[in-house]
């Protein structure tokens, strides 16, 4: 549906426009959202035939290069420096991607194609959306054009030393009418010979935002407000640029966000989500084209948080079964071998990623198992040829001789089926921790972070109980959560009413998921069936691990909680 809704948009503009995708690590959410954005690209020509207005589409993958750096808490010297400079180079992506992006996609040659007029007149009202709500910009767009015609360049544009014919008059004309000194400004950097310009494509757009950007850079280094909090100038100024491009079009244009929570680790980079939620929230006239905002995350807080604003949240799901067996059977497992499936099923269940990992195993189990069959056949061989070329002996010594090969074949056979494995996934399975080291040495970080987390602190330290009751608490919950095949319940007031400090926490490393189900009402349930293997041992060793008296009180409160669970169980309370 578009935008033109003509009414306020405080819940249902965002519920419209804002989609977050969120699921476990490994779900192949990324993967899925890209997989969606390529075929639409894909598509372009006939959308374009087909729609009067093709969406325009800017896609940051947070994740890529340095942007993931310096996450986390620290106390180091160094650290502060290096968590700023990844938070710059994240925004920095962000900034560049909004600007090629659109200048590509609105390109003349490009399907959603817009001439040099029609560029022209979005510049300006591109530049009044951006005075409208920043009105520090007027006197910073001048700065920024004064700068560009002493020959100092303009980043993203032009190199340093490159002359701009023609810069005076256009300023001693246009100085009180920013939105039209921006719009020659943008002309004359665009028609700037190619051999001496960095724009591609050379557009007058494309020229106008990196001269908001420039702008944006210098207005906060003249004022003396600067919040670690709040997004830089220059983002803000793009990102009001693209809603008033977006109105101007008469287009949507949609923000995809991979990999978002990376954003969440900085104070800038949580800043520039709200602001991205403020804009797919606000109103919009009617028949204008708005600014759409799609988050790829696995932060399960944050994507809580976005659901109980009004966002629609997609979550995606471990596979089915069925699904999970049509992909295994029969091309890297015997459509036979049942048992062996079910061993797998159980194992890993329907993590996308903990399967495709699977499907590799299986593959190299396989070819291990030809490669051992083909030696022994060689050497089998070898040992036929060998018996051929010794010399000749008496009949009842080449009797004794037979009757002792076919005594050993028969014991080696015996010896075979007593040890060996029968089949390729049994044999994956009596190894799998060790095949699959990389991931669960993933789900012990994670269980580490889960232990050390502040939440948990805060429930040792502040209570009245000794630590073997405190231990078996917190074994008790993990284990209730670990029994349940589909989680457990959030409450009342939804998962961003959590009060629990052992669910947040695991919400808060990633071992357990939200879910929001059409059939019931929204739930927590674990990212995998490993990351069940990893808590459940966690919590075994917890009590194991403690003193002799403390180690005996955790175990009684642990048959308490049990007896607990189960009375309640058998008979539960009425309803009030």
């Amino acid at each position: 549906p578009g935008c033109a809704s003509g009414v306020p948009t405080s819940d249902g503009g965002l519920r419209r426009r804002m989609l977050w995708v969120t699921g476990a690590k490994g779900s192949g959410a990324g993967m899925a959202v890209q997989a969606a954005l390529g075929g639409a690209g894909a598509q372009g020509a006939a959308a374009s035939a087909a729609a009067a207005a093709p969406v325009v589409t800017v896609m940051l993958d947070c994740s890529a290069g340095g942007a993931c750096a310096g996450g986390g808490g620290g106390g180091r010297p160094g650290e502060a420096a290096t968590a700023a400079a990844a938070t710059g180079q994240l925004l920095g992506a962000f900034e560049d991607a909004l600007r090629q992006q659109v200048a590509q996609q609105v390109a003349p040659s490009a399907p959603a194609a817009i001439d040099a007029d029609g560029q022209l007149r979005l510049v300006e009202e591109m530049v009044v959306a951006v005075l409208a709500r920043h009105p520090e910009a007027a006197a910073a767009i001048v700065a920024s054009v004064e700068v560009v015609g002493g020959r100092a360049g303009l980043p993203g544009a032009l190199p340093s030393g490159t002359e701009l014919a023609g810069w005076r008059e256009l300023l001693a004309k246009h100085r009180a009418e920013p939105p039209k000194l921006a719009a020659a400004v943008a002309a004359a950097v665009a028609a700037v010979p190619a051999r001496q310009s960095l724009l591609r494509p050379p557009t007058p757009l494309h020229a106008a935002l990196a001269l908001l950007r420039d702008a944006g850079v210098r207005a906060d280094s003249a004022s003396a407000e600067k919040q670690e909090s709040m997004i830089p100038r220059s983002t803000a100024f793009l990102l009001t640029a693209a809603e008033g491009l977006a109105a101007g079009m008469r287009r949507d244009l949609v923000v995809v966000l991979l990999r978002g929570e990376v954003l969440a680790r900085r104070p800038q980079g949580a800043a520039l989500l709200r602001a991205l939620e403020q804009a797919a929230g606000a109103e919009v006239a009617a028949g204008l084209g708005c600014l759409r905002v799609l988050v790829q995350s696995r932060d399960g807080i944050a994507a809580a948080r976005a659901h109980d604003l009004g966002a629609t949240v997609l979550t995606t799901d471990e596979w089915s079964e069925e699904m999970a067996r049509a992909v295994i059977q029969p091309r890297f497992l015997g459509a036979e071998d049942q048992h062996g499936w079910q061993g797998i099923w159980a194992a890993v269940g329907g993590h996308a990623a903990h399967l495709r990992r699977i499907a590799e195993l299986l593959h190299t189990e396989s070819v291990a198992i030809a490669r051992e069959g083909a030696d022994a056949d060689r050497e089998k061989k070898k040992m036929e040829r060998n018996r051929q070329l010794r010399p000749k002996r008496s009949p009842d010594a080449e009797e004794f001789g037979k009757i002792a090969e076919q005594q050993h074949d028969e014991d080696s056979y015996r010896f075979d089926a007593r040890l060996e494995v029968s089949g390729v996934a049994e044999r994956l399975l009596r190894r799998l921790p060790e095949a699959m080291e990389e991931e669960m040495g993933e789900l012990e970080s994670q269980a580490a972070a889960f232990a050390r987390h502040p939440r948990l602190r805060e429930l040792a330290d502040g209570g009245a109980m000794g630590p073997g009751q405190s231990a078996a608490q917190l074994a008790g919950v993990v284990r209730q959560l670990c029994a349940s095949s589909d989680g457990v319940a959030a409450p009342a007031g939804g998962i961003g009413a959590l009060q629990d400090p052992v669910h947040i926490a695991l919400l808060d490393v990633g071992l357990v998921v939200p879910r929001w189900p059409a059939s019931s009402g929204p739930r927590l349930v674990l990212a995998s069936k490993l990351a069940r293997s990893v808590l459940l041992a966690w919590a075994d060793t917890l009590c194991a691990e403690l003193p002799l008296k403390q180690r005996l009180e955790c175990n009684f409160w642990l048959w308490r909680l049990r007896g607990s669970n189960s009375e309640s169980k058998a008979s539960p309370r009425p309803a009030a």
